[in-house]
């Protein structure tokens, strides 16, 4: 658990005062983890213990996120990480990611932010399984990067953040 950066999330998290990176950080993952509030699924038809007759109408009812929002909660993550202005467009977003990681995915994150918008704008309503995973496993690995890097990279800030992604 140690290794996994638990130590340093709950670190974060029991800070008495957050500034405003603490908050970033904070926000980036509580909407990563709504990204996951979808397989909450119940079942109006069951059997009850104690009867033998049916009750409900026998459809399952999903009452999550569908895959197109959950995908529109990621980006939402890693536009409030690392964009610092209205006028941050996926493009610099992109490059700020791909510094944090030490590897190039800006042509990942555009790929991603396009379908992004058709959702938002066009109205999208599915979202290929490789696509939704793909933005899970980098908007994780993007938080966590910079959970455990920014000591060492001596980030302390907001201020110390941008000025070291610029």
């Amino acid at each position: 658990m140690k290794q996994n950066g638990f130590n340093l999330l709950n670190n974060l998290i029991k800070k008495k005062k957050h500034n405003a990176l603490d908050k970033r950080i904070i926000s980036a993952i509580n909407w990563f983890g709504e990204s996951f509030n979808s397989h909450i699924a119940l079942r109006e038809n069951y059997k009850s213990i104690h009867q033998t007759k049916r009750i409900g109408s026998g459809r399952a009812k999903n009452y999550g996120l569908s895959e197109p929002q959950r995908l529109v909660y990621c980006i939402t993550a890693l536009e409030g990480l690392f964009s610092f202005s209205n006028f941050d467009d996926y493009k610099e977003i992109g490059k700020r990611i791909s510094k944090i990681l030490g590897q190039d995915i800006t042509v990942e994150y555009k790929r991603l932010y396009k379908i992004r918008c058709s959702i938002v704008h066009r109205g999208l309503s599915y979202v290929d399984k490789r696509d939704l995973n793909s933005i899970f496993h980098l908007t994780k690995v993007a938080i966590i990067t910079l959970i455990k890097r920014k000591g060492r990279l001596g980030i302390n800030n907001e201020p110390d953040l941008r000025n070291w992604l610029k």
